[in-house]
């Protein structure tokens, strides 16, 4: 049986690890947080509808303090890529949510606590890791065009693979994905509008308040 000394030194040793984690998650933290761009920055002619920075979402509430979208550097360079080619064919992005914090991820879940619908804060989702965005399409004058269901909309018709759509709404998820894909994203498939960056699904996850965000 370890003595009194021993097991004193086994404490302190347990307890410098834990801070050395402690301390080597929050530089970690810090650094991802103060990596973070405005993707409204990178690239002017996107247009930033934040679904969250109003009532008009699933919650019915405004749960953002800021109207900017807050990504990845690498993130905010693939969604600027993605609307290029978007351009290309007369339309642009319209990007509906990008940095979630994960206290809001947390009222969501309390709200709606359906994983695969809302992402479990315990998890994260990649929005609080500033590597995911809501996007659909846009005219060159910045209307909306046919989708086939909102965006958050908790629907079937939600599914990326669902088939009773439009001509034309089927068109634009489509060209929606082609553009997204080709710059570098991921799609899923319960929610059209959803894409992620698989290059951040390693990163922390964040709940820093989007108006503290430079």
């Amino acid at each position: 049986m370890a003595d009194a000394g021993t097991r004193r030194l086994r404490r302190v040793s347990g307890a410098a690890v834990l801070a050395v984690t402690w301390l080597g998650c929050c530089t970690a933290l810090f650094a991802a947080q103060s990596r973070l761009v405005d993707a409204s920055a990178a690239d002017p002619t996107l247009l930033i509808e934040l679904s969250y920075a109003t009532a008009d979402n699933f919650m019915g509430e405004t749960l953002y303090d800021d109207d900017r979208c807050f990504l990845r550097p690498g993130t905010a360079d693939k969604l600027k890529e993605a609307n290029a080619f978007l351009r290309m064919a007369g339309m642009r992005l319209v990007v509906c949510d990008c940095y979630r914090p994960l206290s809001v991820q947390k009222r969501m879940f309390r709200r709606f606590p359906q994983p695969g619908l809302v992402a479990d804060p315990r998890k994260g989702s990649n929005h609080n890791r500033a590597a995911a965005v809501d996007v659909c399409l846009a005219d060159n004058d910045g209307l909306r065009l046919d989708m086939g269901s909102g965006v958050d909309e908790f629907s079937e018709k939600s599914r990326s693979d669902y088939p009773g759509l439009s001509p034309e709404a089927l068109k634009n998820r489509r060209l929606l994905n082609d553009a997204m894909t080709w710059a570098g994203f991921t799609s899923i498939t319960t929610e059209w509008w959803h894409y992620n960056d698989p290059d951040g699904r390693k990163d922390p996850v964040m709940d820093v308040a989007i108006k503290d965000l430079s």
